[in-house]
């Protein structure tokens, strides 16, 4: 029975963690590719979801969360089939515009919580007409 994964191959291909994931490749089977999508795919997702448990602040929450999400994508293109395909561009143009759309709202909370604070500010400043030319961007989160 011919190998699936020649030890010539492996040669050719020139990185570490290719030639470190090909016995596992050989082992179940598939080939070097969908192995590597597979590891990249499970790690995001441990990756993701545990260390955004421990953040409190929901910026960085939602990068890890990001990272976890990625996980799914990849796993989809491992899979390689036209319905995982389909799967996959309606996920990442769905994830996409829901993640804009969020961090948007986000954004726009911290420009309201900023500006009520710094009212007092706004207010001795409207008669003037320098509102505009004096909003401190330095120290916006």
């Amino acid at each position: 029975m011919p190998s699936l994964l020649p030890i010539e191959g492996l040669a050719s291909l020139g990185t570490t963690l290719s030639a470190s994931l090909a016995p596992v490749a050989v082992v179940i089977g598939l080939p070097v590719l969908k192995t590597l999508l597979l590891i990249s795919s499970i790690l995001s997702l441990i990756i993701g979801s545990l260390l955004g448990l421990a953040q409190i602040r929901i910026k960085r929450l939602l990068a890890y969360s990001t990272i976890s999400h990625i996980g799914f994508l990849l796993l989809a293109l491992a899979i390689n089939t036209e319905q995982s395909i389909d799967s996959f561009l309606f996920y990442l143009i769905q994830y996409t515009i829901t993640n804009l759309n969020v961090f948007l709202i986000i954004l726009a909370l911290t420009y309201i919580t900023y500006a009520s604070n710094h009212s007092s500010y706004y207010s001795t400043q409207a008669g003037l007409g320098l509102v505009d030319l004096k909003v401190n961007t330095g120290s916006l989160p």
